[in-house]
């Protein structure tokens, strides 16, 4: 078993600002389907959930998300300069250095990697679980843990969103809300994570104390 505790990182809305790219990228699928277009805040409010289960509800089919994953994988060469970083992320993750980390995503892992590659920041990572690895990040996160022989206690779960907040729960790793995403401080706070941070900085400065309680 690892002795040093593991990080699970979700991208969007975590790492990289991606509310507007989601909200974009969402409408187009949906004028192919002829669905109504959503506001942004409708997208933000489908991460309360599941997103592939969100979108099921709004009306997409299953064999529609193929056209999503072709549309997001389309506008992957200009999404570096579409979407930012979160400011002092370079630096969490300068922080956690020493630490096995993971992203887990909704997102294709070719366009995660690719991202994360431009900006000099896929070495963080031993490994990308995107869309492409399944849908629930329940199954992601259960996967990793036995890849790394460790347990639910050694393995943390950072996310912005309360549906992920919601599913992490049922794997019984540690969550970690981070309120600098999609979702609202009050809004993580209402579905209890085991920790929640405003901002990077306030997380930097808890990892020492984080890794302490892992032991």
């Amino acid at each position: 078993m690892s002795p040093k505790p593991i990080f699970l990182f979700d991208f969007d809305g975590v790492i990289v600002d991606t509310l507007n790219e989601a909200h974009l990228t969402f409408n187009r699928l949906f004028k192919t389907l002829q669905l109504k277009p959503a506001a942004k805040e409708e997208v933000r409010s489908m991460y309360n959930k599941n997103i592939h289960d969100a979108l099921l509800e709004y009306g997409v089919k299953e064999k529609d998300f193929k056209k999503l994953w072709s549309m997001i994988k389309a506008r992957e060469k200009g999404r570096t300069n579409r979407v930012s970083l979160y400011p002092s992320i370079n630096l969490l993750l300068q922080s956690l250095k020493n630490y096995h980390l993971y992203i887990i995503s909704a997102s294709a892992t070719a366009a995660v990697k690719s991202y994360l590659k431009r900006k000099k920041l896929l070495n963080y990572f031993q490994g990308v679980q995107g869309a492409e690895e399944g849908l629930s990040k329940i199954d992601k996160i259960e996967k990793i843990i036995k890849r790394e022989k460790t347990s639910p206690q050694k393995t943390y779960f950072l996310t912005d969103t309360v549906g992920d907040v919601l599913e992490g729960k049922k794997t019984d790793v540690k969550i970690i809300g981070v309120a600098w995403g999609y979702h609202k401080y009050r809004e993580l706070k209402a579905v209890s994570p085991d920790y929640l941070f405003k901002t990077p900085g306030e997380l930097i400065k808890a990892i020492p104390k984080l890794c302490k309680n892992s032991k």
